[in-house]
């Protein structure tokens, strides 16, 4: 591409997970990777870490922008993604470092203009400015193969007077004064700005990391809650089933003592010559009491197999309803996506962001494939992006919106004491943090149990 020799050439720039430059482009053949014209095989699958770059006619960088780009896994790039490269470029700040000419505009995740686009973006290398390097090596070798027209000459004499000779020195004496003392304090104002950056994106890594852990104990403590739950209840069903033969047995052993009763009875009153009948009397008894005890063997196993069929019913009926729900959704989202969503889509290209604010989650921008889910279903989508589960999240809400003490006392009677209100769904647990101090401990101290009690 040719340029002015006044104007702003510009290109994107591909880097791959070790921090190196793999490949460059101008804007038009981006373009034509946005349409869908040319495919970035050798990218599919990944979320490539681009830079949209501005240089001048001596090669120098004077804006840069780094941006993210999710690439499919047949290379194409989501028709909804559009970030305005060259307007962020050009009202952006000059808190970068000097590349040659000055502080460079820069657009990064800890400088950004707008908070909805921020986790469209990623942070450079602010400590060694090995990204920068790369960017300046790479634009000064024009590995884009980008041309500028000649600056064309003005010739126009000079012409200088020997009366005029102490004037013209006092006067570039003063001017040299007051460039290096600008130039000096550009300087230090750059290293400040550069200082700036670097505890900047060493705070955004921190809270990144931070909020990863968070969720990641608050899933694990979730997931742990679960088990304990689950596997009380299974306890309370066995304790259950227990009782229930224990009460079975215990009749059929009443009936088999009321029979033995009755038979020993009737050998009593058997008398001395009567052994023929006292013997099928004995004979009797020993049937009727095997046949009472297979009887009882035979209905607990006919028991345990309705049991067995029961639960294999149950999951077949769960499979079926979870395959159901799949299908449903799907469809949904066809139906979504092959109507409305076409003027959805319209209004993306055109950069218009869909934005809902989610207690819990502030302002969520809503990408087009995620508006059929958070439509069919706000309070679960939110419990998503925030980690957790939409159980936690519903207790959660209803906490933050009447942050006291939900125990029940005296019966019925809601306790209502004043709590402090959780902010992060996240830091929100269950009985623990919608509990006043009495009844927290409360529940507590029902589950400690004095050394040796049984």
């Amino acid at each position: 591409m040719i340029f002015d020799h006044d104007d702003l050439a510009s290109g994107i720039l591909f880097f791959d997970d070790e921090g190196k430059i793999v490949k460059g482009m101008n804007i038009t053949e981006f373009d034509a990777v946005l349409e869908g014209y040319i495919p970035l095989s050798d990218m599919s699958g990944k979320n490539a870490s681009c830079v949209y770059v501005e240089f001048d006619s001596d090669f120098l960088i004077r804006s840069v922008v780094f941006f993210t780009l999710l690439v499919s896994s047949s290379g194409d790039i989501d028709k909804s993604w559009h970030l305005p490269l060259m307007h962020l470029a050009r009202a952006a700040s000059q808190v970068g470092p000097d590349l040659g000419s000055g502080p460079v505009k820069l657009v990064c995740y800890s400088q950004c203009p707008n908070s909805h686009i921020k986790e469209q973006l990623w942070n450079p290398d602010f400590e060694n400015l090995n990204t920068f390097k790369a960017i300046s090596s790479y634009i000064a070798q024009n590995l884009l193969a980008v041309q500028f027209r000649a600056k064309p000459l003005s010739h126009q004499p000079v012409v200088t007077t020997v009366a005029d000779q102490s004037r013209i020195e006092y006067d570039v004496s003063q001017r040299l004064r007051k460039e290096y003392s600008n130039e000096f304090s550009q300087n230090m104002e750059q290293l400040l700005q550069e200082q700036r950056l670097r505890v900047s994106a060493l705070q955004d890594e921190h809270v990144k990391k931070t909020s990863l852990l968070k969720r990641e104990y608050s899933q694990r403590l979730e997931r742990l809650n679960k088990e304990y739950h689950k596997s009380r209840k299974d306890l309370e069903e066995s304790r259950r089933l227990n009782e229930h033969f224990k009460h079975t047995i215990e009749g059929q052993a009443e009936k088999i003592t009321g029979l033995r009763d009755y038979f020993e009875h009737k050998l009593s009153s058997v008398k001395g010559d009567q052994s023929e009948e006292w013997q099928k009397f004995k004979e009797n008894y020993d049937v009727e009491i095997s046949a009472r005890i297979e009887a009882a063997v035979s209905e607990y196993k006919e028991m345990l197999h309705m049991r067995e069929v029961e639960l294999l019913y149950r999951n077949e009926q769960e499979s079926q309803l979870r395959d159901e729900v799949n299908r449903l959704r799907v469809e949904n989202q066809e139906l979504v996506t092959g109507s409305g969503d076409q003027l959805l889509l319209k209004m993306t290209e055109k950069g218009i962001s869909l934005v809902s604010y989610q207690p819990g989650a502030g302002h969520l921008t809503l990408p087009m494939t995620d508006v059929a889910r958070y439509m069919e279903n706000p309070e679960r989508y939110t419990a998503e992006q925030c980690g957790v589960s939409e159980q936690r999240y519903n207790s959660w809400l209803i906490h933050f919106n009447m942050p006291v003490c939900d125990a029940l006392v005296d019966g019925n009677i809601l306790c209502g004491e004043n709590v402090e209100r959780v902010d992060d769904p996240s830091d929100f647990h269950l009985n623990e943090s919608n509990r006043c101090c009495l009844h927290r401990q409360t529940k507590n101290n029902a589950n400690l149990r004095v050394s040796g009690e049984k």
